[in-house]
């Protein structure tokens, strides 16, 4: 449409921002002065003019006020809104859930499947077009419903309700995009996200289906970290339903910073543009920052038009050069010169490759075959599991070791085997260490897999219980406001609960606490509370704890991985105390008391009068435990002392405590 080299953009742009800002009186006098000695840039920067007057006229029309509003600059002047409990179709209404630029979104219930979904109510705009664009916009719609693919969020159907249209989509938890933006994410996280979301592009370019209108509010990121597109092809479907037959004067669907040149300069939506709009949210990801970061509009609208941005590395160090040349790619004014989405995947896998990471590219995207990545980058992708496998296997070592010295300590040390005495080896650690956690870890493992059953199967009876159980409403109410809460929130409600829980524990099994504290200090008589005849209350502190490790113990997990780890906010900051809570609740609980209250085995002896054990040799000497005797318990004697007889009996050292 303009044929100029890079120099005549260079001295147009300025003029045409001053211009645009002029009043419309002014226009050619500020064009005459600045141009008049060339003729050509003189006719090109009116015509670019009147595409910038176009453009705007367009995005206005929808009632918004430029580009200074990014998160709806598609918004239109009204939407009519359903009440709370109001039936569309056979979808219960059941809140709000927000307000974007094509409509009202609200929370229903399937009540035919017995599932939720989200409504979006249309804007006015759209819900008055005539019959035969509210036929197309239904006809392409239903086509975009056929896309299925774990990155894009699923339009079910649009129904038309004679009064209004609405579209049904699949109901996804997270947080927008949007919010996660403001600072540069972790490299490999930033590249992963954009593989799923250019593999997400390839499968519905694929099939003939365009976004329009790809933004960081339109993508929602899962607590696993997997994006989620919103309204793909829907905004589409829009577009061609308004003004169908003069795209030129129809409102201009997308926001400004994320619509491709040639969207501005009145060409329509094709898959390049959303290429485009993905190269924008990449550098947005890598910088924290747009590629034209103004929130004028003139500037913006011709910057996106005339300019090449910088690349990302130069707002962000450590940016490699390969991704710099793909975001590059991306941005290009000329559409065929942009590179396909399935390019864009396999160029970042092969980055993060490089980085040592596993790229998460689709089957059909990377052939095992394929060899043009190097096969230099194989070994580095082995070497790199052999390390996380050397570092876990490492990692379990040292802490049943450290488990296995804390148990063995506790139970030595107030014995007496110490010193000459400690004859047990440090070898011995991992396999107590082992000992003393296989239990917890084996309840943990039966509890997960009756959790995963009861999980399937209430998803098998839900339509059930939701038809004849009133109160599955109110649970299910509760379940959806706890999804919805924030972090910070249900991490300090969870901790203030486990200390509850632990506070409980101390009071309910105050009587073994007491004698093991009795047995380690030394200092007052309760050692009764640790022998056989409490065998039971052991029993069900070990089940107790076991619970509580299980139930706080997944509860930090889902959070941990609900808030994405650049994030460095109070609420990952819970999360980390209440894991270090659990963790400490079963070295308190479980390892420190494991070779007194199970493992304490000793030869019964007879010492004189009193009924003793003997806890230790060492050449002529012998060490003697008298549980029945006041503090000190322990005795070094001769081993051939005649007063010493052995009654020929193996027994728990606090079995006859009174």
């Amino acid at each position: 449409m303009f044929d100029l080299d890079k120099d005549q953009w260079q001295e147009l742009k300025p003029v045409l921002e001053a211009a645009a800002h002029a009043s419309a009186s002014d226009r050619a006098a500020v064009l005459e002065r600045a141009l008049a000695h060339d003729p050509h840039l003189l006719e090109c920067a009116q015509k670019m003019l009147q595409q910038y007057d176009t453009a705007t006229q367009r995005f206005d029309s929808l009632g918004v006020g430029g580009p200074a509003q990014p998160t709806s600059i598609d918004e239109s002047p009204s939407h009519a809104g359903i009440a709370i409990g109001q039936h569309v179709a056979h979808y219960r209404v059941l809140r709000k859930l927000g307000e974007g630029g094509m409509g009202i979104v609200y929370l229903a219930e399937d009540e035919r499947l017995g599932r939720q979904v989200a409504l979006k109510i249309l804007s006015a705009t759209h819900a008055a077009t005539p019959a035969d664009a509210r036929t197309q916009l239904l006809a392409e719609s239903r086509a975009a419903a056929v896309l299925n693919h774990p990155a894009i969020v699923t339009l079910l159907e649009l129904v038309d309700t004679g009064s209004e249209l609405v579209a049904v989509m699949e109901y996804v938890e997270g947080r927008p995009l949007s919010a996660l933006i403001a600072e540069p994410l972790p490299l490999g996280f930033a590249l992963r996200l954009a593989v799923q979301l250019a593999d997400a592009l390839a499968y519905a370019h694929g099939r003939g289906i365009v976004h329009c209108d790809l933004k960081p509010a339109n993508i929602h990121i899962l607590p696993s970290g997997s994006p989620k597109i919103l309204d793909f092809g829907l905004a589409r479907a829009l577009a061609g339903s308004v003004h169908a037959s003069d795209t030129q004067q129809g409102p201009l669907f997308g926001t400004p910073g994320y619509v491709a040149p040639e969207r501005l300069l009145g060409r329509e939506p094709a898959a390049a543009a959303d290429v485009y709009a993905l190269g924008v949210i990449l550098y947005r990801l890598l910088t924290g920052t747009a590629p034209f970061p103004t929130e004028d509009q003139a500037q913006l609208f011709f910057d996106t038009v005339m300019t090449l941005p910088k690349p990302p590395s130069t707002a962000m160090a450590g940016v490699p050069a390969a991704v710099d040349d793909v975001v590059m790619r991306c941005l290009t004014k000329v559409p065929r010169e942009r590179l396909q989405p399935h390019e864009i995947a396999r160029a970042l896998s092969a980055v993060l490759l490089e980085l040592e990471t596993s790229p998460l590219v689709a089957p059909w995207l990377s052939d095992p075959r394929d060899t043009t990545l190097g096969p230099a980058m194989v070994p580095t992708a082995r070497r790199s599991k052999t390390a996380v496998a050397a570092t876990i296997v490492g990692g379990a070592l040292a802490s049943l070791t450290l488990f296995g010295f804390i148990t063995s300590v506790f139970f030595n040390q107030p014995l007496g085997r110490v010193g000459d005495f400690a004859v047990e080896s440090p070898l011995l650690w991992p396999y107590w260490g082992l000992r003393s956690i296989v239990v917890v870890l084996g309840s943990v493992a039966i509890f997960t897999v009756v959790a995963l059953a009861l999980a399937a199967l209430w998803q098998l009876l839900v339509p059930v219980f939701r038809r004849f159980v009133p109160a599955s409403a109110g649970l299910r109410s509760l379940g959806i406001r706890i999804a919805g809460a924030s972090t910070a929130g249900l991490a300090a409600s969870l901790l203030m609960g486990q200390m509850v829980v632990l506070g409980w524990m101390r009071w309910r099994f105050d009587a073994t606490l007491t004698g093991l504290d009795s047995f380690i200090t030394g200092q007052y008589q309760a050692l009764k509370f640790l022998g056989p005849a409490y065998g039971d209350e052991h029993t069900v502190l070990s089940h107790t704890l076991t619970l509580q490790a299980f139930v706080f113990g997944s509860a930090w997990f889902w959070l941990l991985n609900r808030e994405p780890q650049h994030r460095r906010g109070v609420g990952r900051a819970y999360c980390w105390a209440g894991a270090a809570l659990t963790v400490a609740s079963i070295v308190v609980f479980q390892v420190v008391p494991f070779r007194i209250l199970y493992h304490a085995e000793a030869e019964r002896v007879r010492f004189g009068s009193e009924q003793c054990y003997l806890v230790g040799r060492y050449r002529e000497d012998a060490l003697l435990f008298c549980p029945q005797r006041q503090p000190p318990w322990t005795q070094i004697i001769r081993a051939n002392d005649p007063t010493l007889q052995s009654e020929g009996a193996f027994e728990s050292v606090f079995s006859n405590v009174d």
